[in-house]
């Protein structure tokens, strides 16, 4: 029923819990297609050891994670696909919640089923448990809105779409190296809906050593680049987020010509943008 797509580069040290948590679901109607992107360290051979056959390994040259993603939707068996980082970690009752949501919201304009995340300084090594609930599930009505809030809503490795969508609006953009997730989310559910449950099943793993908020990123290469015009209040609220996010990881980082690029550019959005930035600050104190 779900196809859970792994994208795989360098992850020698995660890959293996990653793995154990996925194939101890509690819902096992699954496959699993690890896409190796050009991993050069022992990450494919740690994988080639897993006889599970469940399990599809596909090795391409290294293109990014969002080539990586897109080969596994292309690949995908199943309509559902469900992502997670190979170096994430999900609780034993992911799927069986995803699934409990494909149930409950089967309209074909939902392209896509989220679950909450816990974030982890530390990577489980065993499998765990949460409790099921199914009380807290609902459809997001107004994409941009909730969005908006500095509390994000789900992330990639809680994330399962359908496949039929992805295509629809063009899979994930291979030109971008920094938050191609949520550019792909911006395409996708704005023309489909969302549909969420509040349970929290997926471990965030925030140690990880090659993540790509650690270097500078050329705005080019990022989710950028907005026309204001004609949009709705919620619709231009969610774009200052981006450009306030963007602008924070750039002061973190000390790359001040983007963030000076970003004020020349979006300064008749200023004072939405000084209030939404004076939020994430907030947050993150």
């Amino acid at each position: 029923m779900i196809s859970v797509v792994i994208p795989l580069y360098n992850k020698e040290s995660t890959i293996e819990g990653t793995i154990s948590s996925v194939l101890n679901q509690s819902f096992n109607d699954f496959e699993v297609i690890i896409v190796n992107d050009g991993s050069t360290d022992k990450s494919l051979a740690i994988v080639q050891e897993n006889k599970d056959p469940r399990i599809r390994i596909i090795t391409k040259e290294n293109g990014g994670v969002s080539s990586a993603r897109n080969v596994g939707i292309i690949e995908a068996r199943f309509e559902y696909v469900a992502f997670i980082d190979a170096d994430d970690f999900w609780y034993d009752n992911h799927l069986k919640t995803v699934v409990h949501l494909i149930n409950k919201y089967p309209s074909p304009d939902v392209g896509g089923y989220g679950t909450r995340y816990f974030k982890s300084i530390k990577m489980p090594t065993i499998a765990s448990t949460t409790k099921l609930q199914f009380g807290n599930n609902y459809i997001v009505e107004n994409y941009f809105k909730r969005m908006s809030d500095p509390q994000p809503l789900f992330n990639s490795s809680s994330l399962t779409i359908k496949k039929s969508a992805a295509i629809e609006v063009g899979l994930f953009n291979e030109n971008l190296t920094y938050m191609e997730d949520v550019e792909f989310w911006y395409r996708l559910f704005s023309k489909y809906r969302l549909a969420m449950s509040d349970n929290r099943t997926v471990i965030y793993y925030t140690g990880a050593a090659n993540r790509s908020d650690i270097n500078s990123t050329p705005l080019y290469k990022r989710f950028y680049g907005f026309d204001f015009f004609g949009k709705s209040k919620d619709h231009k609220s969610y774009l200052d987020k981006i450009l306030c996010l963007t602008m924070l990881d750039n002061i973190l980082l000390r790359d001040y010509n983007n963030v000076f690029q970003i004020l020349h550019r979006y300064w008749r959005r200023l004072p939405w943008m000084t209030i939404y930035f004076m939020k994430l600050v907030k947050k993150r104190l």
